[in-house]
């Protein structure tokens, strides 16, 4: 509109003012080429786009498709691959069977050779027995008392076994038993358990008074004739603002998850006697019993 008035009005002007209105004609008119290529450009750009996102589509479509198919290829190689296994495998049954019915049927013909053997052993001794038949019932009644003497040697001696084997038993007991003493040392604030026993013992967890058992996060390992230091200030510190002075001692049990070194589970049961001694706390540690027995499922 505005380049058409400017033309318009080129027609009326003088000629000083037709440069002026020329200028402002082109003006309007570089204007109106500049948003039509602004318009193509962001027409290209939008239509560039579109294809990019089609070809990305397209691309990802193309990608699914051939890890599809490499997976149904690679699923297809394993199934050929199994079933030569398979057949090499059956191939190999097959022949280890034949050689097992090959030995037993040598066997069975040499067991038949010797079973007529056998048979015509029999026939002469049968000869004999027709022949002298006190002699072959005397023969049988020193055979029948020679049996019976080596079966009861036999039953000896398998008794003689059962109580070696209930030594040996006991014996083996006795040497990864559990045997721990529990001390308490004030002045550094631990409890110390020491292994009794001639082997190694692994102590796996404990618990104090009424609170729940306490499994470790690993084992505590304590060798035969060693002790295990325990740094526990909560259960000496306790006792010092739960029991007032000149009051009556305290006693709150004690106990200790261990494993022996066979791996059979032990609880070593105790007590610790709390009571003020003039201006100090003592506590005097008990053991109760060291026994061989299950542990709580809060250990376990």
């Amino acid at each position: 509109m505005r380049v058409n008035e400017w033309f318009a009005y080129l027609g009326v002007c003088g000629n000083e003012q037709r440069a002026g209105v020329v200028a402002q004609a082109e003006f309007y008119m570089r204007e109106l080429e500049r948003r039509e290529n602004t318009e193509v450009a962001a027409r290209d750009y939008r239509m560039a786009e579109e294809g990019r996102r089609t070809n990305a589509v397209i691309a990802e479509r193309d990608f699914r498709m051939a890890t599809r198919s490499e997976r149904i290829e690679t699923w297809v190689i394993v199934l050929i691959g199994l079933e030569i296994v398979i057949a090499v495998i059956g191939l190999w049954y097959g022949i280890h069977e034949g050689n097992k019915q090959q030995i037993v049927l040598e066997e069975m013909g040499k067991n038949t050779a010797t079973t007529a053997a056998i048979l015509k052993t029999q026939g002469e001794v049968l000869d004999k027995v027709n022949t002298n038949t006190h002699d072959t019932a005397e023969a049988v009644g020193k055979l029948q008392q020679v049996q019976n003497d080596s079966l009861g040697a036999q039953k000896n001696t398998l008794k003689s076994v059962g109580s070696m084997n209930e030594s040996l038993q006991r014996q083996l007991d006795l040497a990864f038993a559990v045997a721990v003493s529990v001390t308490a040392d004030e002045a550094a604030k631990r409890i110390i358990v020491t292994n009794q026993t001639k082997t190694s013992i692994y102590i796996w967890g404990a618990k104090y008074d009424g609170e729940p058992p306490l499994k470790f996060t690993d084992e505590r390992f304590v060798s035969p004739g060693s002790g295990y230091f325990f740094q526990w200030d909560k259960l000496f510190d306790n006792p010092r603002t739960t029991i007032p002075k000149g009051g009556p001692r305290q006693q709150v049990s004690l106990d200790f998850y261990v494993l022996s070194a066979d791996g059979k589970p032990y609880i070593v049961r105790g007590f610790l006697i709390e009571a003020w001694e003039g201006e100090a706390m003592k506590i005097y540690s008990n053991t109760i019993s060291v026994k061989q027995e299950a542990w709580p499922a809060d250990v376990r």
